[in-house]
Parts: structure tokens; sequence; C-alpha cells
């Protein structure tokens, strides 16, 4: 919910033996919302906000579809963070 704050990490699911978590720092809820997925065709910049600043707004929703055996039309929970400090 917004004003929560977390630890951000790059990998925190399925680690191997040996691996170590990776923390970048404290984030911060701005806002939650449910979407259809395929709505990211509408917004500017989204595709590199999600971290795939080199696809297009239809190869995003392809590859996640893919990937999460899904459909376009698909509710998702979008969730919008701020970086609060470095570690």
């Amino acid at each position: 919910k917004p004003g929560t704050r977390l630890m951000g990490c790059r990998k925190c699911m399925g680690l191997k033996p040996g691996e170590t978590l990776e923390r970048l720092g404290v984030i911060e809820v701005v806002s939650v919302f449910r979407e259809r997925l395929h709505w990211i065709e509408t917004y500017d910049d989204d595709c590199r906000r999600e971290g795939f600043p080199d696809l297009t707004p239809e190869e995003f929703v392809a590859m996640f579809c893919g990937h999460m055996k899904c459909r376009p039309e698909t509710m998702v929970t979008r969730i919008e963070f701020k970086r609060v400090k470095d570690l």
C-alpha cells in the first residue's frame, strides 16, 4: 500500500546455494493499481520503467504473456515506487 517502505533487492527468489542477497536500498511504494496488461501500450516510457528499455510495448506484452502464461487482457497489479536512500 502507498507509504510502505521495503528493501529493494536484485534477486530475492530462486537464489542457489552460496548465492547472497544483493540489497539495492530502501524504496517507498508510491501507488498500487490494477489494469489490463495491454494498457502499457498507452503510456510513454513504461517499458523502460519496467526494466526493458529496448522493447516496444507490443514486444513487452508478448514477452510477459509468454513468460507468465497469460493474455494481453489479463488484469495485472502495477506497483510504482521511489528510492528513499542508498545503503
